[in-house]
This record gives C-alpha cells, structure tokens and sequence, in this order.
C-alpha cells in the first residue's frame, strides 16, 4: 500500500518540505531506538515522527488509515529497561534484567489497566480521549485524540505571562476535570506546561495520562517515580512517596504559578532548606488574599501540610473574603522561612529566619498590595441577576429569592460532600461560569451563599456573598473597552461604601497605577509604576500610611533594588539583589542610612545547583565582624555548616576520607542518609525517646539501578522485629519476623562512621 503522507503533521504530501508544517522526510533525523516514520501498527495506525518521549513511553503523530484522521500513538518503552536492534525493525527488546522483567509483566500491565481507566473520563471535554489499546511488538500501544493547538508552555514563551482573570479561565475547567480524573481512580503524576495542549478555541486538554498511577493499588509506595523540575512534588524524589490526588494539586498549582508569573517554580527539593517561591511576583499582584493563599497551600512541599483534592483546590482559589476582613487595615501574609544557623548575627531588622527585603518590603509593599483584596476579589461566583438595563438585584438574599431557586432548579450543580455531612453546591450556566455556590450544613440548612454577576464579555461586574439570607458583603467592579479593572467598591451588608479602588492604564493596556479610598474619600494608599516597550513593570512606587516605597524589577520579575523611606521622609530600608543568567540569585546586600553595607549574602552554584551560601556582617563602623557558610549535597540539602573560627576543621570533616561517600539530611525523629550521586542509602526513624523504630534500607545493582529496599519495624520494647522485603517496583515480595530478644534496632555497619 502506498502511503502518500507527510510524517510530520500527516497531509498528504505535496512536495520537500511540507508546506504545512515544514517536515522534510529526506534530512529528518530519527533515532534508532523509536518506531520509524511509515510503520504500520496492529494493521491500521500509520506512525509518524516522535512528539514526545518521557521516562515511560514514546509519543508519535499518527493516522488512523481507516477512518483518515490523524492520532496520537503511544507506545509503553520504559527507558533503561528496553532497546531496539540497531538495524532496524519494530519490536522492543527488554533487557534479561530482574528490573526489566517487572517492567515487563507488571508495568505493562499497569499501562493497560490505566489506559481502560482513562475511558472512564472519555466524556470530559477537557481531557484528551482514548480510542483503542492493543499489544504488539513485545509492548502495548494506546491510540488517542490527536489535540490541534499548542502546549501552554509555547504559548507562554510566545505571549508572556497570562493575566489572572485569564488564567482562571484557561484553568478552571482543567482543575475540574482533574477532579473526575480522580474520582475514576487516577492520578496523572506529570502535569506540567508540557501537558497542558491549548486548542485554537483557546480551552485547555490534559495530554499524556502516561504517568498516571491506579489510586486503588496504592500502599504508600510510588509505583513509579516520576518528577519534572518544578513542577513535581516532594512525594514525587523520593521512594515510598506516597502519591495521591494532591500530588496534581502540587502540580497544577506550580503550573498555575509558571502561567501567571512567567518563572518555573524552584523543585521541591530546593524548597526544602529555601523556598525560593518569590509571591511578590508582578503576576501575582492582581490576584485576591484568599486566591494566594489557596495558591501557597496548594504548593505546600509537605503532603501532608497541602491542599488534599482538586475541590478544595478550586475552592480556595475561588473563595470569597470573609466578611470580617472588609476594612482599611493592611494584612500582612505569614512569611516564608529559610533555615539560618542560631549562632550567625542576626541581620539588621532581627528577623534572622528570614531574608530582610522578605520582610521590610512585603510589610510595607507586599502588604499594601495584598491589601487591595478589597478590590481585587475576583473569585469567579457568577450569577445572571441582573435585568436589562443592568440594575443591581443583589440587595437581599428574598428579593431575589424567587430567581435564584428558578436558576437551581434549571441547572444540576456540582456536588462535593464533606466528612461532617454538609456539601457544596456548584452551578454553572452554558458558559461555564459559575453563577451561584451553597454551602449547606449537615442539618441541611442553606449556610452560605455566593452569587456575582458577568457581562457579555465574560467580566465579572458584581459578586455577593451571604451568611445564611443575610447580605454580607458586594463588590461591584467596572472596567475599561479592553477588559481592564477601571473602578472597583466594597460595601458591606448595610449598604456602606468601605472602599473604592480606582486604575490607570496606558495606550499598550500596562497598569500605569492608581488609587485606593475609605468610604469616607480617605486616601489609604496609592501607587504608580514604570514598564518597559515590552510591557514588563520596572519600577513601582507605593505610597501609604505616609510611608513610600521604590522597588526595581529586571524583566523576568527579579527584585533589584527596595528602597523605603518613613513618613518623615527619613531612611527606612534599602536593599539590593543580583541573579545569573538563568535567574538565580546570587548575591543579596542591606545597606545602612549612610550606605555603608551591613548586611551581605552569596550564592555558590555548581552546575545550576547551590553549594554553597555565605553570609557576611559588618559592625556600625563599616569594619568586617563575622562570615557564616553554609554548605549543600546534591538536591540542595544542606551537609555542613562553618563559622570563620572553624573553617578547617569543619572542611575536613565534609570532605575527609571518613564520610566522603555519603551526606545526610535530618528532620524530626529521622535521618535520611545518601550516596553522593544523591541515590537514597537509608532512612531512620525514632521515637520520642530516641529509640530507633524502623530501618528503611535502598539497594541498587552494579550499574545504579535501583532493586528495592527492606524495611525493619521495631515497636519500642517488643519481642519481635518486622522486615518486609520490596522490589524495584516497591511491590512486597516477603514478610517474616524474627525475635528481638530485647534488642534494639541498629544503624547498619556501613553507616558506623556516624555513631
């Protein structure tokens, strides 16, 4: 049969290169290992070039040569475990490994049990559906959707960062249909800007469903360990991770983070010794308290700390203020804090745990810009009561009641039901908007309620929020023919105006600055800002309280240079930053009243990973005082720590012959020790009298590849110890026990070195 295609986007061919996508079959490059462009799969499914590989399998374009449309093919190819013969042909070889073996028999397995899984949710537009699952070659092959558009990660590199009101828009409907992706058992484990395909109609589809884990089989251990820099939880680097549907939420919410900001979230592992999540961020000024707060929970590097479903999720970053927080008064947001040695000097605002300009310019920026909740809180309740003339309907909860039970009874809500009985009730009108949100008691009584208007052009104009039929709050908002926010009011429940917030904006759309009123036309704040001929701000300036403030942005949103003054108009602060090319920070400097330096931190990266940071403070009189170094292992835990009294001595210890192969990160009744590769050797845990509970212990082969660990269970004083064996896919392979004779667990010989 002749195939007269092109092998890059499946037209039919009308000469080298194709005019429609720029393919050129005669120079085209292709790996030995993937599938060839040409071949046909289980009689039918014309293969292409390759559109993507992850750890676990190849993605090609494709063409169902029967129905004459194009799909997407992807084939199970677990890296490390198979290859093809190098001259030629379509069948995978595994390796004779007891890791490839597995891989064989119960990874594919699993492929294919999650592939029928994803059927499950075949009926959600915003997930790409799966057409046919077959066996062939030694390995499995899904068929699915061939998605038309561009990642969100190509679109972001073309467009810049998205506006919040957008970005709502793009994600809302994603983070739902996570929701029933969870709900029929899955999580998918590698969401990212990569697998986020936004189609020419501008909705988003899920792709690659390629990692996804069965949720019924988890027992705590990850089946596969997959993580994509910044967008992985910590669940995700480690064994026995323990994934779950707030493994998305992590994942979403750093993709939510990149799309509004324009800048990859730190890893997870990063994050651990410093988070270096920057939420003063340009892109973040435009979102309400409660959404960036529900954002900063959702990317909580502990699990267990962190939004635990996509319902809670979408929620949060769609809550509505309480009604107690409509006032004048700046809320300051609880910081970030990095580790610092108790010993090294304090720096010079006292606040040693964290950064100064964290906390000097959040608490007279940040804070001033998070206070303009007032008027920022879009929070997407969306309700179409209004009448013609747009007239306000939202004065009491009975005067519309007849419209809203109308409304309710023509629409099915979205229901998400609470441990303590109550439930929320979601109602969405043809647009996808949400137009009313209940909360109900488990008494079944109607709680709380949200309701907001949108005009034509999707803007919200009004949201009310209601405790029981008593009006709480209404913000009403106008903007400009572009759809930017012009004017926005607060009133309470009484009617009494308590804010308005006014905008500027240049010819480009840029926010050029603006001003913010009590009720009574006291100024409470204002600000004005400087951007480039690209757009990006470069220079804000906020005034409030008497107070001022200057801040200096590069054009990736780094902070150069915060400059506050007091309202006598006398020095209050002044810090500066520089970053490396790919944006990472490395030096940061306090300067005094007289611009003497006296306060100074450096970074050290090897190879984009921190090493080493140090620290340097100077007495009044400018003269040097003390230097503080910390220094970091793979995957930024830190090792070792050396004051200027104990450089050597503290040197040797990290780099002498003793310990050398190994590094070691502490918490809370345990200890993690490494290889130097950053391979995890073992875990110990202890109880709160330090008594040794459980081993955890990691094996690999001559190579490096991981075979499976043991686990040693002690319960303090027992007469028998567990040990459980796993394999490489942490699935149990043994259990015995064994007396413990009044013995306690001990660290294993070759760890000696840390007795």
């Amino acid at each position: 049969m002749k195939i007269n295609r092109c092998f890059g986007c499946m037209a039919e061919i009308q000469g080298y290169p194709c005019p429609q996508c720029g393919y050129d079959a005669r120079s085209a490059d292709t790996a030995s290992y993937v599938l060839q462009p040409g071949t046909i799969l289980n009689g039918k499914y014309l293969v292409g070039k390759v559109l993507g590989q992850g750890g676990f399998g190849i993605t090609y374009i494709g063409l169902d040569l029967a129905l004459e449309r194009k799909v997407a093919i992807k084939e199970y190819f677990p890296s490390g475990q198979v290859s093809r013969h190098p001259s030629g042909g379509s069948t995978v070889l595994w390796y004779t490994t007891a890791t490839a073996h597995t891989a064989k028999s119960s990874g594919m397995e699993m492929f294919i049990k999650e592939a029928r899984k994803m059927t499950k949710v075949s009926n959600n537009p915003n997930v790409v559906h799966v057409l046919d699952l077959f066996q062939e070659n030694e390995t499995a092959y899904i068929i699915m959707d061939f998605i038309e558009g561009q990642t969100l990660k190509d679109l972001l590199k073309q467009t810049g960062p998205m506006h919040w009101q957008d970005a709502k828009k793009l994600f809302l409907p994603v983070i739902r249909a996570m929701e029933q992706v969870h709900q029929a058992g899955l999580i998918h484990r590698d969401l990212s800007p990569d697998n986020l395909m936004i189609q020419p109609d501008g909705t988003a589809k899920i792709l690659d469903l390629g990692a996804a884990k069965d949720l019924n089989i988890n027992s705590g251990a990850s089946s596969m360990v997959v993580a994509k820099g910044g967008f992985s939880p910590m669940e995700q680097y480690v064994e026995r991770g323990g994934s779950g549907p707030w493994t998305d939420v992590y994942s979403m919410a750093a993709t939510l983070y990149y799309t509004l900001t324009g800048v990859v979230p730190p890893s997870a592992i990063e994050r651990l010794e410093v988070d270096g999540l920057n939420w003063n961020a340009p892109g973040l000024r435009e979102l309400p308290p409660t959404a960036i707060a529900g954002l900063k929970r959702a990317l909580a590097v502990k699990s267990r700390d962190r939004t635990q479903s996509m319902a809670a999720l979408l929620e949060e970053l769609l809550a509505a203020p309480a009604p107690s927080v409509v006032s004048a008064s700046p809320v300051i947001p609880k910081q970030q804090t990095v580790p610092v040695d108790k010993t090294a000097p304090k720096k010079e605002f006292d606040i040693p745990a964290v950064k100064p300009w964290q906390v000097v310019a959040t608490c007279l920026f940040i804070a001033v810009l998070i206070c303009f909740f007032i008027s920022q809180s879009e929070h997407g309740f969306s309700s179409p009561l209004m009448d013609s003339a747009g007239e306000n309907q939202m004065a009491s909860y009975a005067q519309n009641q007849n419209k809203l039970e109308v409304l309710m009874r023509t629409h099915t809500p979205q229901q998400y039901f609470y441990a303590n009985g109550g439930r929320l009730e979601m109602y969405f009108d043809g647009e996808d908007q949400e137009f009313c949100r209940v909360y109900i008691n488990p008494e079944g009584e109607m709680e709380r309620m949200f309701t907001a208007v949108y005009d034509d052009a999707g803007n919200m104009v009004e949201e009310c929020g209601y405790q029981g039929d008593k009006l709480m709050w209404r913000i009403v908002t106008t903007y400009t023919s572009d759809g930017n926010r012009s004017c926005q009011e607060t009133w309470d429940g009484e009617g009494n105006l308590i804010t308005t917030e006014e905008r500027s904006y240049n010819a480009q759309g840029n926010n050029t600055g603006g001003i913010c009123r009590s009720g009574d036309g006291t100024v409470q704040y204002r600000w004005t800002t400087e951007v480039d001929a690209a757009g990006t701000e470069t220079r804000s300036f906020v005034y409030a309280n008497g107070k001022s403030h200057v801040a200096k942005w590069d054009a990736d949103g780094n902070l150069l240079e915060s400059i506050g003054k007091k309202a006598d108009g006398t020095f209050d602060f002044h810090m500066e930053s520089s970053y490396d090319r790919e944006g990472k920070e490395t030096q940061y400097c306090s300067y005094r009243e007289d611009g003497s330096l006296g306060y100074k931190e450096e970074y050290v990266y090897t190879d984009g990973q921190l090493t080493r940071k140090i620290t340097h403070s100077y007495s009044d009189d400018g003269d040097y005082r003390t230097e503080f170094e910390m220094v970091y292992g793979p995957g930024n835990v830190m090792i070792g720590e050396r004051t200027d009294s104990s450089i050597t001595e503290e040197l040797s210890m990290i780099g002498g012959t003793t310990i050398q192969s190994f590094f070691v990160s502490e918490y809370l009744n345990g200890v993690n020790y490494y290889g130097w590769n950053g391979d995890m050797l073992c875990s110990l845990y202890y109880n709160e009298d330090d008594v040794m509970t459980s081993i955890s212990e990691y094996h690999y082969d001559d190579t490096g590849l991981f075979e499976g660990y043991t686990y040693q269970y002690y319960s303090a004083y027992a007469d028998t110890i567990t040990i459980i064996e796993y394999n490489a896919d942490y699935e149990q392979i043994s259990e015995r026990e064994v007396p413990a004779n009044g013995q306690m667990l001990e660290k294993p010989q070759y760890l000696s070195a840390y007795s």
